[in-house]
């Protein structure tokens, strides 16, 4: 019982209040502090009430279920997709366009899209401006199956001419989070959810929740290997150096906007962390709903494979799209006798594939779980944004990245940065780049197996 941690972990979070309370809660196992792990400023600033920590994993026995444990986000994920083919400098603008094609599709409303081919043309003129949009929505008459199903109810509705059966299987939980006994409660009663999602009123596949821009640093990022680790893992996705891959992180909705006003008023917005019986109605309640945010996260990470594949062929037509690697990583999850909830940390086996992600100017990383992964409860952090931007770090000499985004004031900013004008800040950290410090820690305790470095080269997102 108590506070654990693996990696590099900060002393002030080691002796943080924050995780101490969370720690000496009736029922609750452990804490596990993860690298990168940080207080969100927001929470903070906006004085709430009960603080969970990000990238950490805490366990709970499984009759009493603390709901207020959860992100604000459920079903807030990444993927991570080979093409399969190989950079080319000569190549930038095709590949560029691809990558606006893909983006363009994905970005709703109209004007936002509109907005990102002004963007890019700024440094790219030849490239024409993205005006059509394939038809990506999901009718409401199947929302509630979409909803029950997941991305396994999309492939199986939309993409029978898009797909192998590998792809869903990549998927965590083949792309349905729900069992046969779940649904079945479902069918008979759904009164705890809100009546526009019980009635299917408040959803269309097609619209800016299946793609991006909602909040938070969600985002497409187009990268390419640059450093290989472990040849053999490397070989089994057929990844060389030069390789390119897309990564997207998409959104996830809180259980207050699933969930009926009563249920968040006795449950989730307290001014003290509660648990919640398994005799308790609202027990099952919420475990539904938190199924449900995560078969949603799933379906969106579906829609945006029909994207993408439209996009190649249209754009790189030798390129084959496979799924490395798909996680909520905002995720609460029944294990055995146990509860895990994964706050900004992703779930990690045993020689299955994973991304950590970095920022648009470092390095991410594909990683396997190694063979001591259930010393950090089967759990890492999702990415090392915080740890950076605790340092100096300047993207270094070696990388072209155009980064376009929203500003808070909902401006459009775009920037290349181009290999010249990067400067790289002397860091003390011993190897390559500073995210590598955190990561290899992981590797040193044996919780993960670092395969490749994937390195940004054009990267749209959320947040500037």
């Amino acid at each position: 019982m108590g506070i654990e941690t693996v990696g590099i972990i900060p002393d002030t979070y080691k002796k943080s209040s924050y995780c101490g309370d969370i720690a000496n809660l009736p029922f609750v196992k452990k804490i596990v502090l993860l690298p990168d792990i940080h207080i969100k400023e927001k929470y903070l600033r906006e004085k709430y009430q009960c603080v969970v920590p990000s990238s950490c994993a805490i366990v709970s026995d499984e009759d009493h279920l603390y709901p207020q444990f959860r992100s604000r986000g459920i079903g807030c994920g990444i993927a991570l997709w080979s093409l399969n083919t190989q950079y080319d400098e000569t190549q930038e603008e095709r590949i560029l366009s691809f990558f606006k094609e893909l983006f363009c599709s994905t970005a709703n409303p109209q004007p936002i899209a509109s907005r990102v081919d002004e963007a890019i043309g700024k440094f790219f003129p030849s490239i024409p401006n993205i005006v059509s949009q394939g038809d990506y929505g999901i009718p409401r008459k199947l929302w509630r199956k979409a909803l029950y199903g997941g991305a396994q109810f999309y492939f199986d509705t939309y993409l029978q001419n898009y797909t192998s059966s590998s792809i869903i299987d990549s998927f965590e939980s083949n792309g349905n989070h729900l069992n046969s006994e779940q649904k079945e409660v479902l069918i008979q009663d759904n009164n705890f959810l809100t009546e526009s999602i019980g009635k299917g009123r408040d959803f269309s596949g097609g619209d800016y929740r299946s793609g991006l821009w909602i909040s938070g640093n969600h985002f497409i990022e187009l990268q390419k290997v640059t450093e290989i680790y472990d040849i053999e893992a490397a070989k089994n996705v057929n990844f060389n150096l030069g390789s390119l891959v897309i990564m997207n992180h998409s959104c996830g909705f809180g259980l207050e906007w699933i969930l009926q006003p009563d249920i968040v008023r006795r449950r989730i917005k307290l001014n003290k962390f509660q648990y919640v019986d398994k005799t308790e109605k609202d027990y099952e309640s919420i475990k539904l709903a938190i199924s449900l945010l995560k078969n949603l996260g799933s379906l969106r990470r579906a829609i945006f494979y029909k994207r993408l594949v439209d996009s190649t062929r249209k754009h790189l037509p030798e390129a084959e799209v496979r799924l490395l690697a798909e996680c909520n990583h905002n995720d609460i999850e029944w294990n055995s006798d146990r509860i895990i909830y994964r706050h900004n940390s992703l779930k990690i086996e045993k020689g299955k594939y994973q991304i950590i992600s970095g920022l648009y100017n470092h390095p991410s990383y594909l990683i396997q779980g190694g063979k001591n992964a259930s010393k950090s409860c089967f759990s890492v952090g999702h990415g090392v944004g915080a740890f950076l931007q605790g340092t100096e770090y300047k993207p270094d000499s070696k990388r072209n990245v155009l980064r376009v985004g929203l500003e808070k004031s909902n401006n459009m900013v775009s920037k290349y940065f181009k290999a010249s004008e990067l400067k790289n800040k002397k860091i003390p950290y011993y190897h390559g780049d500073p995210g590598d410090d955190p990561i290899r820690s992981l590797e040193n305790e044996g919780i993960i197996k670092i395969v490749a470095k994937l390195s940004p080269l054009f990267s749209v997102n959320s947040n500037w």
